[in-house]
């Protein structure tokens, strides 16, 4: 591993009033003689402080940047308010980034408000909480009698009881009955062991869409889920679709398949099938030595096209003794071969097909050039290996601050005619992190000022996060009537939904779903609140979405031939990884073959020690339709979790360098422009015929990246013709900033929500409540190049934090270093990963964790640390450690509102690590 320095200092009774984090410490000796007193923050000392009131609990943190974040405590040591970037816990107008003051109240020890706190002249935001259950089990009614159990949740738009969620619950205070504001109805059940096994949407409001009204959930003898059914009626009925599962003999899934249009195994399209196979095997050395540990392997992953993949791990060397996959093979063949720094962070990994490596570490043995002190990721590299020569043809480098927060890129690659560097970026930020605006030109050294400007970007943020007003200027001349530029102010209601933007009025439903955007979008949603259509202005269906019973996307259908109609062969089905919905396949509804599958080179890196935060996916496409994958690409996801270049086999092998916008939004550098103006033309091809002609090398000119500028990467640039810049013109738009599905419409869908690329925000609410903040539609606390959110719940940092976060474009990725705690179920599969961080500035929490939610059942989790479980975990699905002592608080839980604090339920629901439950 790389050695990582963090110093800690104590008050008289044992509490951490600051650490610092030194890194590496410039290569440099830490000699702790003399130092007294925590160093001054600044960019080589991250400091954070913290402060303690007179009861002991934690008030007060500091981050490295010097902002505060604070909470108040009630006598009962409950917490009464928080506030970030703390200033005098007074919100004022004009300071939108200061004092986001949140404040809860109390009855009876129940949290009855959360209070969003709004400067003087504005109206706080209040949702409040109704607790109290009537016994008899009358529809609508709980079959048990309580003063404990959430019966209501007012939002702060809320006009009576009426416009209200409404709860129910079972004997065993399981969620049984659900009531929505617009009168939608979902039902559960559950079996003797507490499972999940039916959702019925019993009552439909008007406008919901009834093509799905159940969902049944089974399991084997050992709690497992083996399969996951839709079906079109509330009782009997036909199947809409279903996952089926299988378990191997280690206890590990072996097998998925997705049925589309029926039960696995039934009439219609057949199942698409994945599978992988796993052996015992010892990681170190042989048991006879006395030393190693016994693991179960991946051997090999069979895609839904049936083609193979092998994991691969050496037979001698550190690969082995780390029970780590360093490779893997198809047929025979390496596809990609990788290299680690500790026990599983990836240093180096080539794409053997291509000759595309991506190597982190310097020219001498232990640098790591591309990773700063703290091992943050400064730089992303690729380059090609033609007979030796190395041409790096992707660079970008970040400059981040003292928080780990990306405030310019610097693309070394693109540049004018010239001979400027015109697609860096610089970002700022305010005093909550989040981007307020965004320039492209050269950048320069010192990383705060922006020349040769050709796109700026701004936007103004009132202190909840909503939009106010916002601009985007493609070409930088500050006259905002080009395509795809805009120039708008928003007004928001009391629940933070987008009520007007400029003259066009939004309609929202009840329940919190934008339903019309007031320009040329309407849009239809199931019971379970997921976008299942979009029409047109006109009220045209053009387009429909179909999701599984896990809510991930299956099913795509637009008008792809086109021929003014949506008909059977225009729908596209996509098979997802179980894990989080990224996409491994996608099939047309009239063709067995697949039209494009999906390697997810982070996946193999998944052993008996984890995964890694890595790097590509690599794409098998059918384009031309003809029954064979029968062209490669190569998707390169930079360090921030985005994908920021498409290479491949034909044309050529560049296709498009990638960009994003303040709100994630990708628009590309397409193959062949070689002066970085937004396309491909007839000056392209004269500077390629220029290096051509004075064999001058220059990689924007290798069209096809072996080594040279020559008269085949001419020819290629005049057989392709021009190629325009924008938006939604990606070669493939499969992956968005953080690797969500892009549609043609402007949306890019989540696992439980989908976002608007125009809007910025969320078009549902957020199922986990207030668990990102006091808004519901945020996206990405407001910095898509920081956060990702692949579950449509919670965000994730990027791996680009200075914790080394996971990679959101692998499914099983755990973090560098430290001592990896695990979520395990009880078939032993992995479903949540975390480890020790410095303390988080937004929660103060010591530990974060992200359930990768493999199934409807969240029962029957254990929580694991050194092979030692603790079975008695309730309902969950996030939590975290909120201090060094190791108590264990979850965010959301089967009952109430999201806690901050201590829960509202505290003997029921908090859980205590190495030690059981509490009550």
């Amino acid at each position: 591993g790389r050695v990582q320095i963090t110093g800690m200092w104590y008050d008289d009774v044992g509490r951490m009033i600051d650490s610092v984090n030194y890194g590496t410490n410039a290569e440099a000796d830490y000699d702790r003689d003399g130092i007294v007193d925590a160093p001054a923050r600044s960019a080589t000392k991250l400091r954070s402080t913290f402060a303690y009131d007179d009861d002991g609990n934690r008030y007060s943190a500091t981050d490295p940047k010097d902002i505060e974040d604070r909470v108040g405590f009630d006598d009962l040591g409950r917490q009464t308010w928080t506030a970030r970037n703390y200033e005098d816990e007074v919100p004022d107008a004009g300071e939108e980034d200061r004092d986001q003051i949140v404040r809860f109240a109390y009855t009876d020890g129940l949290r009855t408000t959360y209070t969003a706190d709004l400067p003087s002249g504005s109206t706080d935001q209040v949702t409040t909480y109704y607790y109290g259950t009537d016994g008899g089990g009358a529809t609508g009614d709980s079959d048990i009698a309580t003063g404990h159990l959430l019966h209501q949740i007012a939002y702060p738009d809320s006009t009576g009881a009426s416009d209200r969620m409404t709860y129910a619950y079972n004997a065993q205070s399981q969620r049984i009955y659900t009531k929505d504001q617009d009168g939608t109805v979902m039902d559960t059940s559950f079996d003797d062991s507490g499972r999940r096994t039916k959702e019925v949407a019993s009552t439909l409001a008007a406008g919901i869409d009834g093509a799905v009204r159940r969902k049944a959930f089974a399991y084997d003898g050992l709690g497992r889920m083996t399969t996951a059914t839709q079906y079109d009626a509330t009782t009997a009925g036909s199947v809409v679709d279903q996952f089926e599962y299988t378990y191997g003999e280690w206890g590990r899934m072996t097998a998925f398949d997705l049925d589309v249009d029926s039960a696995v195994g039934s009439s219609g399209i057949a199942a698409y099938t994945t599978s992988i196979d796993y052996d015992l095997t010892w990681a170190g050395s042989a048991p006879t030595t006395r030393s190693g540990s016994r693991a179960v392997k991946p051997l090999e992953l069979t895609m839904p096209t049936g083609l193979a993949y092998s994991f691969v791990q050496e037979a001698t060397g550190y690969h082995r003794e780390a029970g780590r996959t360093n490779s893997v093979t198809h047929r025979g063949t390496a596809v990609a071969t990788f290299e680690f720094v500790g026990s599983r962070r990836v240093s180096s990994v080539t794409v053997e097909e291509f000759d595309f490596v991506m190597d982190y570490s310097g020219s001498s043995s232990g640098s790591y050039e591309d990773w700063d002190d703290f091992n943050r990721i400064k730089a992303d590299e690729w380059v090609v290996d033609p007979g030796g020569s190395n041409k790096t043809f992707l660079h970008r480098g970040y400059n981040l601050d003292e928080g780990g927060f990306i405030t310019g890129i610097y693309d070394y690659i693109e540049k004018n005619g010239s001979g400027a560097y015109v697609m860096d970026t610089l970002v700022t930020l305010d005093d909550l992190n989040r981007i307020t605006s965004l320039q492209r030109g050269t950048l320069n050294g010192a990383g705060d000022t922006i020349t040769n400007e050709t796109m700026h970007q701004n936007r103004t943020l009132d202190l909840i996060g909503n939009v106010i007003t916002r601009d985007l200027d493609w070409d930088a001349d500050d006259v905002y009537t080009g395509a795809d530029e805009y120039d708008e102010s928003f007004t928001t209601n009391d629940v933070n939904e987008i009520t007007d933007i400029d003259a066009n009025s939004l309609t929202w439903s009840g329940a919190g779903a934008l339903e019309d955007d007031g320009d040329d979008q309407q849009y239809v949603y199931d019971a379970w609140g997921r976008m299942v259509q979009v029409q047109d202005g006109a009220s045209v269906v053009i387009g429909n979405y179909r999701r599984s019973a896990l809510d991930h996307l299956i099913g795509e259908q637009l008008d792809r031939e086109p021929d003014s109609d949506l008909d059977a062969a225009d729908w596209h089905y996509m098979v997802p990884r179980p894990s989080d919905g990224g996409l491994l396949a996608e099939f047309s509804a009239s063709d067995a073959d697949a039209l494009v599958e999906r390697l997810w080179l982070g996946d193999f890196a998944a052993s008996a020690t984890g995964g890694f935060d890595c790097c590509a996916v690599i794409e098998e496409r059918d384009d031309d339709m003809n029954g064979v994958l029968d062209r490669t690409t190569v998707l390169f996801v930079g360090s921030s979790g985005a994908v920021f270049g498409n290479w491949g086999d034909s044309p050529g092998k560049q296709i498009e360098r990638i960009h994003y916008d303040m709100d994630g939004v990708p628009y590309l550098v397409p193959w062949g422009d070689t002066d970085a103006d937004g396309d491909a033309d007839a000056t392209d091809q004269g500077n390629i015929s220029l290096w051509w002609s004075f064999s001058l090398y220059n990689v924007r000119g290798d069209l096809d990246l072996d080594g040279d500028v020559d008269s085949a990467d001419y020819s290629a640039h005049i057989q392709a013709g021009a190629a325009g810049v924008g938006l939604h013109t990606l070669d493939q738009n499969a992956l968005a900033a953080d690797c969500l599905l892009r549609s043609r419409w402007g949306l890019s869908a989540a696992v439980f929500r989908t976002t608007s690329e125009h809007m910025g925000t969320w078009l549902q609410r957020d199922l986990l409540e207030y668990v990102d903040g006091p808004s519901l539609y945020l996206s990405r606390l407001g910095n898509s190049l920081q956060y990702t959110d692949r579950n449509g719940l919670d965000v994730t940092a990027a791996p680009m934090d200075p914790i080394g976060r996971v990679n959101s474009c692998s499914a099983a990725s755990v973090s560098a270093g430290g001592n990896t705690t695990e979520i395990v179920n009880q078939a032993g599969l992995r479903v949540m990963v975390g480890e020790p961080t410095r303390p988080n500035p937004r929660t103060h929490a010591e530990y974060r964790f992200s359930l990768a939610i493999l199934s409807e059942d969240k029962n029957g989790y254990g929580v694991c640390q050194n092979g030692e479980c603790d079975w008695t975990v309730e309902v969950f699905t996030q939590f975290q450690m909120r201090d060094p002592g190791g108590r264990w608080e979850p965010i959301r839980y089967n009952e109430g509102p999201p806690p901050t604090g201590n829960p509202a339920h505290a003997d029921d629901y908090r859980l205590w690590h190495g030690g059981g439950t509490d009550g």
